[in-house]
């Protein structure tokens, strides 16, 4: 948990034991040393540090040596969905590379939007419909995506953990439904009853003018909302549905999972 008051929750108090550890230093990172699996949720922002590919080996690095020195038998990294080999998806790409080559079982998530409370795409759409009754836009406004909602994405952690079928493999994960960005943000204003119009450019916007324009209408960072609309130009749907192998499940769609997110 990036915020301690997260797990100040009753109804987890004395299941959940809770120590404090910083991935980018190694003399500041002890795990217990019976865990038997760990959750990598972390994921480095521009806001955080400029050279991505840099950070992201250390905390790799660090998080590879603590977990050796545990009983643990597998690492679970959630991620990103990956569209080719573009320079934006490098630094994610080689946390990958790190993970394979630690020695250490491994399961990869790569997800579509997450729908809930914590997913900077989906805090995103959510002030841009309420603030501006005029979205501008180019070209991200089109991309593909699958959205998932965030108990969705629970239940494939879960699903995984220990999972010998799951071990040393890469999942994609996302909804039932493959929907534009835009179209995302007009069901989503007709579920909060506003109207919204778009305004869309016949030329490609500069991601650092389309970043400046989603920073003044939202709370994320000019750096991690350039971040963001990096990735946002390229279709995030999954190409193989390998996941239906470890869980048999349905994911809820994409109106219910804002419903739920509500």
């Amino acid at each position: 948990m990036r915020s301690r008051q997260k797990i100040k929750n009753p109804d987890i108090n004395g299941r959940v034991t809770e120590i404090t550890i910083d991935l980018l230093r190694e003399d500041y990172l002890s795990l217990p040393p019976d865990i038997e699996a760990a959750y990598l949720l972390v994921n480095t922002m521009p806001s955080i540090s400029s050279d991505l590919i840099k950070t992201e080996a250390l905390t790799i690095g660090n998080l590879v040596k603590a977990v050796k020195g545990t009983a643990c038998r597998q690492v679970i990294y959630l991620t990103g969905i990956v569209s080719g080999q573009q320079p934006v998806f490098l630094p994610q790409l080689y946390i990958e590379q790190m993970m394979r080559e630690s020695g250490i079982p491994y399961t990869i998530l790569r997800a579509s939007m997450i729908i809930g409370n914590g997913s900077a795409y989906f805090e995103i759409l959510q002030q841009l419909t309420k603030r501006s009754p005029f979205i501008l836009s180019s070209n991200w406004i089109n991309a593909r995506y699958q959205p998932i909602a965030v108990d969705d994405v629970i239940l494939y952690l879960q699903h995984v953990l220990q999972n010998r079928e799951a071990m040393n493999r890469i999942f994609e994960i996302g909804g039932p439904e493959v929907l534009s960005y835009k179209k995302m943000i007009k069901i989503y204003a007709e579920m909060i009853k506003l109207k919204r119009y778009f305004l869309t450019f016949p030329f490609n916007t500069p991601p650092a003018v389309a970043s400046y324009w989603l920073k003044t209408l939202s709370s994320v960072p000019y750096e991690t909302a350039r971040a963001l609309i990096e990735r946002m130009r390229f279709d995030m749907t999954c190409s193989n549905k390998d996941i239906e192998s470890i869980a048999g499940h349905q994911c809820l769609n994409y109106t219910d999972s804002l419903q739920r997110a509500s």
